[in-house]
Formats: structure tokens, sequence, C-alpha cells
């Protein structure tokens, strides 16, 4: 009897745990991003995109004229930024190089920018 009592409570712990678990990943994030250039204005009309830490495009979407964007339903880890002007010109990023997201938690990020140079092609 004991034995069944020790197996039952450890079965009810694990699918605990395995019930949080996957709770946790069903749990989306969002992020805020604040665009600027490097003289601290701010950088309207570019997209940004989320890089996931395999270096693919998890994310992507424009921002408004005042260089805000929210990217809701964000899965946690850690991502990069690529921008790119109305031209399709990737713009360099100064700070921050990453983000990290945390489960179920909002983040913003003030990401400057350095504006493209005249004459400069696109990259992919």
């Amino acid at each position: 009897m004991r034995i069944s009592v020790i197996l039952s409570v450890a079965a009810l712990l694990l699918l605990t745990v395995v019930g949080c678990a996957q709770l946790r990943a069903n749990i989306k994030s969002v992020i805020k991003v604040e665009v600027y250039n490097e003289a601290g204005g701010t950088y309207g009309y570019v997209s940004v995109s989320l890089i996931d830490e395999s270096g693919k495009a998890k994310y992507s979407q424009n921002v408004n004229e005042r260089g805000v964007t929210i990217f809701e339903g964000v899965e946690a880890g850690t991502y990069g930024f690529e921008v790119r002007n109305v031209n399709g010109v990737k713009l360099d990023i100064i700070s921050p190089e990453s983000v990290s997201v945390r489960v179920g938690r909002t983040t913003s990020v003030e990401l400057k920018v350095r504006r493209a140079t005249p004459g400069q092609g696109l990259e992919s």
C-alpha cells in the first residue's frame, strides 16, 4: 500500500511538472521596439526583424512614423535584430546587439541604428 501511495504521489508530481512546462511553452511575450538613429532622433518607416539564435528571421514588421512597433506573441528566447530602410537597404545596428525575452513578459528595446549612406546598395 505504501509503495502505491508513493508511486501515485510521484506520478502526480511528474504530471504537474510536465503540465507547467507545457503551460510555460504556450505563454507568449511582447517586445516593444523603438528605432533611433545615431543622433538620437526617431527612425520611422523601417522594417525590423527579430533574428533567432539559428540566424533566421523569426518575426518581422514595419515601424510607424514615430519609429515604434510592437511584436506580440513572441516565444521566449534571445533575438538579434535586422533593420532595413524603405529601399531595402540593411542598416547597421549600433546597440543593442540582442535582447533576451522571458516567458509572458513585455520587453522594451531602444534600438539605435546608423543611417544608410547615399549610394549604399542592397545587401542580403
